[in-house]
């Protein structure tokens, strides 16, 4: 199709520059395509080729190459340090495990290789040389926004489970619909996503989650991600929530029964579960409206998570970033003493020393003490005299 020209960088244009030049049709191939047409910046870059592996390697004599997966054609060439993976164009067969094909068969068309791809919109390839290859309407689809198998949805997900979650995630990433011949293989195949590796459910389940419109998925799909989230997922304010994933997750699952077992399930990176645990503790706590008020919640939680629980609620965070602002005490070390000085004034020791500073703390995000060393030790030689 001569009205699309993808701007490639230097690198794969040396690819299949230097493939075509030793005879080989060559092409990159599938996300770069993908989002090039949709006017994004592509992440990485794949080449698809007629060569073989071993004519992959000749071509690149001069290069270092490296044998990532020989047996399903691919070859990564290294171009001053940066890789790039080098496809045969290749026809797939069973796939026993729902995820890798038993065995391949390479060919020499692209168009027999784009046939076992996984959505239309994935199913394209581009050269300078060659221009647009699009057998499956994958632009037409980009256009009408739309997720669509290749071929029959059935023997797509039979092939890899993994692609019904992905359908949603393209969905959710891009504001896309998915089709009805397709989302209703997702729901009737969902089951099999059980042969399907927990990391890899994860990680599609995160970038789902982080999608413009994972609203839309969630409400439409229930079925589908109880295969991969022990719990039922709230769709409101979903879309309106940072899309960041701790902040999504906590939105997600407020509403779960269970949400520490839901997050426990996902076996995500420890960083994130424990962000969303802790937003999912607080995330009916009322916004600070007072100055003590927003010191309790910065003592309880921290500054960080305390302004990130504020753009989760979509709160008015103005108490927070006042007390911030100001210097505001909300933990032991801001405290204008220390336990040093009250050992010294012979105000408390041992046990009741900590016991004493945590009174004085309290009195201080209270009102009740003024943060200064005067104030400080008169409330706590008043503290001991109720005592005795």
């Amino acid at each position: 199709m001569a009205d699309f020209a993808m701007d490639l960088p230097e690198g794969p244009r040396a690819i299949l520059e230097r493939l075509e030049a030793a005879g080989h049709a060559a092409y990159v191939v599938g996300g770069c395509v993908r989002d090039a047409l949709l006017g994004l910046a592509p992440k990485d870059y794949d080449v698809c080729t007629a060569a073989r592996p071993e004519e992959v390697k000749r071509a690149f004599a001069d290069c270092r190459t490296l044998d990532t997966g020989l047996t399903h054609g691919t070859v990564t060439v290294l171009l001053a340090g940066t890789p790039f993976e080098v496809t045969t164009f290749r026809l797939d067969g069973d796939y026993a495990d729902h995820r890798h094909p038993d065995a391949v068969a390479f060919v020499e068309e692209v168009e027999r290789d784009l046939a076992r791809r996984d959505f239309t919109v994935n199913a394209m390839a581009y050269s300078p040389r060659r221009g647009l290859r699009d057998p499956f309407g994958g632009r037409a689809d980009l256009k009408a926004g739309c997720i669509r198998c290749v071929g029959e949805p059935e023997r797509r997900f039979a092939e890899d489970a993994l692609r019904i979650l992905r359908a949603l995630r393209f969905a959710a990433t891009y504001a896309f619909r998915v089709e009805a011949g397709t989302a209703r293989a997702a729901r009737d195949l969902c089951a099999s996503l059980r042969f399907v590796a927990r990391e890899r459910l994860t990680a599609e389940f995160s970038k789902l989650l982080c999608g413009r419109a994972a609203g839309e998925a969630v409400r439409a799909f229930p079925q589908v991600l109880r295969e991969v989230v022990p719990a039922p997922l709230c769709a409101e304010g979903l879309d309106e929530t940072p899309p960041l994933l701790p902040l999504r997750l906590a939105q997600a699952l407020h509403r779960a029964p269970d949400p520490d077992a839901a997050l426990a399930a996902l076996r995500l990176p420890k960083a994130d579960a424990k962000v969303a645990r802790e937003l999912l503790r607080h995330y009916d706590d009322p916004r600070p409206e007072t100055p003590a008020q927003a010191r309790a919640l910065l003592r309880e939680i921290g500054p960080e998570r305390a302004m990130e629980l504020a753009r989760l609620r979509a709160w008015e965070a103005g108490e927070l970033e006042a007390a911030l602002r100001r210097g505001d005490a909300y933990s032991l070390k801001h405290l204008a003493v220390g336990g040093a000085e009250l050992k010294r004034a012979g105000l408390a020791e041992g046990p009741a020393l900590g016991r004493r500073l945590q009174a004085l703390l309290d009195g201080v995000i209270d009102g009740n003490i003024e943060n200064t060393a005067p104030a400080l030790l008169a409330a706590a030689r008043a503290m001991k005299e109720e005592e005795t």
